[in-house]
């Protein structure tokens, strides 16, 4: 497995004499799946099945972007709190449905991973943000050394589930929901950092944006790439630190989804590198996918280089009103930077 990595590394950028030349020289094992791994990533397209396995174990060992141990359990109860079952597990935590007995209610508790024992002081923040479309956290704390969060529970329709069917006008509107919860949490100097559908879900026409427990204040957060590979900004995928912009980044990905267009940033296998080289051969900012000019200039500059983009989730939501009252986008004038 090793090996196959390192081959990969190796030729990503090789010639094909070069890489029949090198490859002659391992077993045929070794070169079948280098060669499946240098076709998916050269054309852009999905892995075989054979080697789905194979893709999984590369992006762990390349980027290692999940901080939370396969083997790793968290606490089984807490006090005043029963779990009753397990939602989702990701690499930052685990959440639980469960059902606080004072007051007695239902509640989500998510219980972070041990690369974050030490975020209680951050997560407080979290449970500062009062909005509409965001879960209220009811109570940061610490159990057998695991920081905890008891959030509201809420339920929905996954985000693109929900656009089924809706008018263009309707999957704005909903957009504009989210951009505005957004807005809130980076007012506060919060960043979300995981900006994704799966992440939204639409309850009788109410918004929800979730898995803020995976936001940090600006400027402070663990080292290293966090968040989903496709939604992650180009400049954070290089190495820069998150930023308000980079939750830009991850909403116009989000954007051209919800307007019924393919992802800009390809499929979710893969490693940091293999990321990066898709996008130079297919920039996010070149999408063009939707019959109306307007929104094609809002997604493309969401998803422009720093300094191109639009700097704040704020500049993004006033094009798309803009749009939606029959006026130009400013990006579609070729102008997105306009002082806030």
């Amino acid at each position: 497995m090793v090996r196959v990595l390192e081959l990969f590394e190796q030729l990503c950028d090789a010639e094909d004499e070069a890489v029949q030349r090198t490859l002659a020289r391992e077993p045929r094992e070794i070169r079948i799946r280098v060669l499946g791994m240098l076709a998916a990533d050269r054309g852009g397209a999905e892995i075989p099945s054979e080697d789905e396995v194979l893709w999984a174990l590369a992006e762990d060992l390349l980027d290692d972007l999940s901080d939370l141990p396969s083997e790793w359990t968290p606490p089984r109860h807490l006090p005043d709190i029963d779990l009753l079952r397990e939602l989702g597990r990701g690499g930052m935590g685990v959440v639980f449905e469960a059902r606080q007995h004072r007051p007695d209610r239902e509640v989500a508790v998510k219980f972070l991973g041990p690369a974050y024992a030490s975020a209680a002081e951050e997560a407080q923040a979290l449970a500062t943000l009062r909005h509409p479309a965001i879960p209220i956290i009811y109570q940061v704390g610490q159990h057998q050394g695991a920081v905890y969060l008891v959030m509201e529970r809420v339920r929905g329709r996954p985000l693109l589930e929900w656009a089924e069917g809706r008018t263009v006008d309707e999957r704005l509107a909903m957009f504009l929901a989210l951009c505005d919860a957004v807005q809130h949490a980076h007012d506060a100097g919060i960043l979300h950092r995981d900006l994704k559908p799966s992440n939204v879900l639409v309850d009788d026409q109410r918004a929800w944006v979730l898995d803020f427990g995976l936001a940090w204040s600006e400027g402070h957060g663990p080292n290293g790439v966090i968040g989903t590979l496709p939604y992650i900004a180009d400049e954070v995928l290089g190495g820069a630190t998150a930023s308000r912009a980079s939750d830009v980044f991850s909403l116009g990905v989000l954007l051209a989804e919800l307007l019924g267009g393919p992802r800009p940033t390809g499929g979710s296998r893969g490693s940091v590198s293999m990321q990066r080289r898709m996008r130079l051969k297919n920039p996010p900012s070149s999408w063009n996918h939707h019959p109306i000019p307007e929104l094609n200039s809002i997604v493309r500059c969401a998803l422009a280089p720093i300094g191109e983009r639009y700097p704040t989730v704020r500049a993004l939501a006033r094009d798309i009103e803009r749009f939606r009252q029959h006026r130009p986008p400013e990006a579609h004038k070729g102008g997105a930077l306009y002082g806030l």
